[in-house]
């Protein structure tokens, strides 16, 4: 993403359960363009295979963005295990 003022993650473990909101800090992150940040968050999963939908929220007074753009139809979906390789 651009620069934004407000990074959110949105999870969930169950697809019939709502999101949970979650604020993204900023990371000390060299090597990136101008202009762009890196972020990150921490989330407690109920054990090392649990898959996880999320989609990212970026904010800032003039615009929203959404990761992916199709998020209500096909938000991201990761083991928690692969993360952590």
């Amino acid at each position: 993403f651009p620069s934004h003022d407000n990074m959110l993650v949105y999870y969930r473990f169950d697809r019939n359960l709502p999101y949970t909101a979650v604020p993204m800090n900023e990371d000390n992150t060299g090597g990136l363009p101008s202009g762009v940040k890196g972020f990150s968050a921490s989330i407690e999963a109920k054990g090392p295979d649990t898959e996880m939908e999320y989609f990212i929220v970026a904010e800032n007074a003039g615009s929203v963005n959404f990761a992916p753009a199709a998020y209500t139809r096909e938000p991201y979906k990761v083991k928690l295990s692969d993360l952590n390789k």
